[in-house]
């Protein structure tokens, strides 16, 4: 699939706090579960394999599938879903802040396991979490800010790679 972009863009960050990201930059990036789009109230793992937990949605056990791999052939693990949490909450922008304020942390229980607790049970941010929040590699972003633009294509997960073909001359 190409994207073609009319106009210009300075970002392939689309989680900069400055600047346009390029078309297609949200996109690169695969959450733990994808909601249905005709089912209401289902998800399916993408990224997840299986999932635990309790009937007051107190905290959330998610197995990572063994096979999921990012673009440069790492593997997906529990660190990276705790460190792709901490990163949005220390660096993120202002919207993941306020919506996942009542998660107490993320952490890596195995190499394949994460494990979020709740600071009060909410199955719509638990949900919100799975499905909404990208998993970054820690590989490539731990030494990135979070919200500076970037010149290059980061390293995703998703079916989608972003990379430049031709640049417009003026």
């Amino acid at each position: 699939m190409v994207y073609a972009q009319v106009g210009t863009f300075d970002s392939f960050n689309r989680y900069a706090s400055r600047g346009v990201s390029a078309a297609g930059s949200d996109t690169i990036y695969d959450p733990l579960f994808v909601q249905s789009t005709d089912e209401i109230d289902s998800y399916y793992p993408l990224i997840a394999e299986k999932v635990r937990y309790p009937e007051n949605y107190a905290w959330m056990e998610v197995d990572i599938n063994p096979n999921a791999r990012f673009h440069d052939g790492e593997p997906i693990t529990a660190e990276d879903v705790a460190f792709t949490f901490d990163k949005f909450m220390k660096e993120g922008v202002a919207q993941y802040k306020v919506y996942f304020k009542d998660v107490a942390s993320v952490k890596a229980i195995k190499p394949l396991t994460a494990r979020i607790e709740m600071k009060t049970p909410n199955r719509e941010v638990l949900l919100a979490l799975v499905q909404g929040m990208a998993v970054l590699p820690a590989h490539y972003w731990q030494d990135k800010n979070l919200i500076e633009p970037l010149n290059t294509p980061p390293v995703g997960s998703s079916a989608i790679r972003s990379r430049i073909i031709n640049r417009a001359r003026a």
